[in-house]
């Protein structure tokens, strides 16, 4: 476990989507039985998608292990680092709590409840929050459209952010000029490709967006 602990590049989705559909058979094992009754709890309040039911199985299966047998001062989790955080955390952490109530001691609940929340809002973040719909005009030139294009799908993900065909369809408007958008619309006014603090510009605005969409998710 320690081993795993400090080397989770070796724990791929795809092994331990592996191990959570086969520890999830168990029937008779307390430990695994806890873990299903937790599952079952944050799928129903947070509407975790079902795909990610044993991965996550996995974690709490996993988290409980380590968090159970090794040392809290191995683990690296300072009290005052459990104490910031939002809130949303702060409410995953006290349900994990609830359900492990008796099954640790009181600082090694802390430290379980803090990593289970903390995991689970990470993934739900980025797994529920819709992309941020972009499309790109330009009145100038062909060349602007797609070298935005190519960059935009080189810097981030569909699932962060999607590039569009229509302007009705999008959420932020990219272009060289002046553009009819709907009241729901951004206008992004991009004024030069040449321009490193253009670019700069561009990518706090599309960041800014991303984190406050992934914040203000109900979780």
């Amino acid at each position: 476990m320690a081993t795993m602990y400090y080397l989770p590049e070796s724990l791929t989705a795809d092994l331990m989507r592996k191990v959570g559909e086969h520890l999830g058979e168990y029937r008779n094992n307390q430990i695994i039985v806890k873990a299903n009754q937790l599952l079952g709890k944050l799928v129903e309040k947070y509407t975790i998608p079902k795909k990610y039911h044993q991965l996550f199985l996995f974690h709490i299966i996993y988290r409980f292990l380590i968090t159970k047998q090794l040392s809290l001062e191995v683990l690296f989790l300072a009290t005052n680092s459990i104490s910031d955080i939002n809130a949303n955390v702060r409410q995953i952490s006290r349900d994990v709590q609830m359900t492990y109530k008796n099954e640790l001691s009181v600082g090694a609940l802390e430290v379980f409840g803090f990593q289970i929340a903390e995991l689970l809002y990470s993934y739900m973040s980025h797994l529920v929050a819709e992309p941020v719909k972009i499309a790109i005009y330009s009145s100038y030139s062909a060349n602007y459209l797609m070298v935005l294009k190519n960059i935009l799908h080189g810097i981030y993900k569909k699932k962060s952010v999607l590039i569009v065909e229509k302007i009705e369809d999008a959420e932020i408007v990219i272009a060289d000029s002046a553009v009819n958008v709907n009241d729901h619309q951004v206008l992004f006014y991009f004024e030069d490709v040449h321009r490193i603090e253009t670019w700069k510009k561009l990518a706090i605005y599309i960041q800014t967006v991303l984190i406050k969409r992934r914040t203000q998710l109900n979780i």
